[in-house]
């Protein structure tokens, strides 16, 4: 069983790399991320509906989800879930699909204090030490040519300010998603989770359709082709990904912190051989050896949290 769940969680890791690059374009061709994050939203529900309706059909209502402990921490769960898409997006549009990989993959910069603040967990000085280890890192990957070092620490990289406001919400989400603990199915969770998000996402459209969007949507058959693949991988490896945790937190954690280096990976190829019109990634030979150098930082940080903590 070790090998499967090492097989999922590394098929898993893999598709969400390629739904970060794909991001990029989906939100170009919807023209802002906030349309794209209705329309992904929007369709990906009917999606999972109709597997719903197939695999559960007896059991669509979990009489667990009314308990009122249990739905005031799904409530704040979605909450905080969906307020880290909406970041997520923003980031991706305004920066780079690269660094955005090495932040999310470095969740322990937020989730270890989070730990420490809410659920009164303690560790040694060491633990936070690496934590600074993996920041520098992201920081570091987070730098391009036309910014000194003063403007990395400001948080002045494209996008980095709200990666890390993504970090914070998802950290925060994953805190009452980890005391609902088992009581609803994964796929229930799903399932509910999105049906809240497309009520949230068309609740706030007149508001932040205007502030967050810039430019005339393109929605052609193609733009939908890409849409459709992101849901279709985005799905998968979220089923991947939770059977996996089910079967050993510490290998999914550990293996976990590997999405970053393969998205980074992925997207430096794909702008180097293929298309960087959209990507815009730094690729001058200065610029890819330090950010090289920020993600063997910000991964080795992250792995020794992890082998300090399990």
């Amino acid at each position: 069983m070790v090998d499967l769940t090492v097989i999922a969680v590394l098929i898993s890791i893999t598709l969400f790399a390629f739904t970060t690059l794909l991001t990029k374009y989906v939100i170009a061709g919807a023209g802002g991320p906030y349309k794209f994050l209705t329309i992904q939203l929007s369709m990906g529900l009917v999606v999972m509906a109709i597997l719903f309706l197939i695999f559960f059909k007896d059991e669509l209502i979990d009489p667990d989800i009314f308990r009122t402990d249990v739905l005031t921490k799904f409530l704040l769960a979605c909450v905080f879930g969906f307020l880290g898409f909406v970041f997520l997006l923003v980031g991706l549009d305004k920066g780079n699909a690269s660094v955005g990989g090495i932040f999310i993959s470095s969740r322990v910069i937020v989730n270890i204090p989070l730990a420490y603040i809410f659920l009164n967990e303690r560790y040694q000085y060491s633990i936070y030490l690496f934590i600074l280890l993996t920041f520098i890192g992201a920081l570091i990957v987070s730098w391009s040519a036309e910014l000194s070092v003063l403007d990395v620490i400001l948080l002045r990289g494209k996008g980095t300010k709200y990666f890390l406001i993504t970090m914070l919400f998802w950290g925060l989400g994953n805190i009452f998603v980890t005391s609902i603990g088992t009581v609803i199915s994964p796929f229930h969770f799903l399932v509910y989770r999105q049906f809240v998000f497309v009520m949230a996402v068309w609740l706030f459209y007149p508001l932040l359709r205007r502030k967050l969007d810039h430019e005339s949507p393109h929605l052609d058959r193609a733009f939908f082709k890409k849409v459709l693949l992101y849901i279709a991988l985005t799905l998968v490896a979220q089923i991947l990904f939770l059977f996996s945790l089910q079967q050993s937190l510490t290998i999914t954690e550990g293996l976990g912190v590997l999405e970053g280096v393969i998205t980074f990976i992925v997207t430096v190829l794909f702008a180097h051989y293929v298309d960087n019109s959209i990507l815009g990634e730094a690729l001058s030979r200065k610029e890819m050896i330090v950010k090289i150098g920020g993600v063997i930082l910000s991964i080795t940080g992250t792995m020794l949290v992890i082998f300090s903590t399990i």
